[in-house]
């Protein structure tokens, strides 16, 4: 085929999603009050007893029949699948719980955004890439609090968690520069964008340095330490990270994955 070919090829219209979330509140003046077990407790405001919360958002997970526990390190060693209903952990009080359930709104309709673009659908997506980055966060804090992260014979635990993470979770603070959500490149290489996720915390020397997740063949990893800190200069992640990336696209098809960051439209 040659070039004027190619020019007379007309591509289907392109439709246009927004995954849209109900917005952050802010956080209730504090009453003096906190559970113990409350991971949220240093802002002095616990309502309610402790909740059921689900660490992978339960709009996640009910995209799927079955969670294969391969995609779940700490749970690979069971056979089979597992049930949604396991995937829980009381580390937040009622009020806490439901301050963040934005974060679970938006998760399910962004995965169904990635799963798309290896559908090959003619469409722009627009995904808020400061909603996932404080998912992730929330993953990641969520996974600490059920004491089943283990690394070189250490067990991690809520007093793992710096209050820094919690407040930038809570309190709609940006992520110090640097620090936050990046995205793998896609170079040269075939990617699986089947309907599937994993996570895995990521570790450096005996530390956490934060959790990477693939999203149905989007690779992420939030990061909590320095990019310098983590990985050697010659080490293949280095130069294949991209930090809050624009987005992505997918040629020949008019299909493109945007990410907004805070206030840019």
């Amino acid at each position: 085929m040659n070039r004027r070919q190619r020019r007379s090829i007309k591509k289907p219209k392109q439709k246009v999603f927004t995954i849209a979330a109900p917005p952050m509140n802010k956080l209730a003046a504090p009453t003096q009050i906190t559970l113990d077990r409350c991971y949220a407790n240093q802002f002095l405001n616990c309502d309610g007893g402790l909740s059921r919360e689900h660490y992978i958002s339960e709009s996640l997970l009910e995209r799927f029949e079955k969670i294969p526990a391969k995609g779940i390190p700490w749970l690979a060693h069971l056979d089979g699948d597992i049930s949604p209903a396991s995937l829980v952990t009381r580390c937040l009080c009622e009020y806490h719980n439901s301050f963040l359930s934005p974060l679970d709104q938006f998760v399910g309709p962004a995965f169904d955004a990635f799963v798309r673009f290896g559908a090959n659908r003619p469409e722009k997506a627009f995904v808020d890439g400061r909603y996932l980055e404080l998912w992730m966060l929330k993953l990641l804090i969520g996974l600490l609090c059920t004491n089943k992260i283990m690394h070189k014979g250490y067990t991690f635990s809520r007093a793992d968690i710096p209050s820094d993470w919690i407040r930038w979770l809570y309190e709609d603070q940006k992520v110090p520069n640097g620090l936050g959500l990046y995205v793998f490149h896609f170079v040269n290489e075939r990617l699986d964008f089947s309907k599937s996720f994993t996570i895995a915390p990521a570790f450096f020397e005996k530390r956490i340095l934060g959790i990477r997740v693939e999203l149905s063949g989007f690779r992420f990893l939030l990061a909590l330490e320095p990019k310098e800190n983590a990985f050697k200069k010659d080490h293949p992640d280095y130069s294949y990270i991209l930090y809050r990336p624009k987005g992505f696209n997918k040629d020949p098809y008019p299909q493109e994955v945007t990410f907004k960051w805070f206030d840019a439209v």
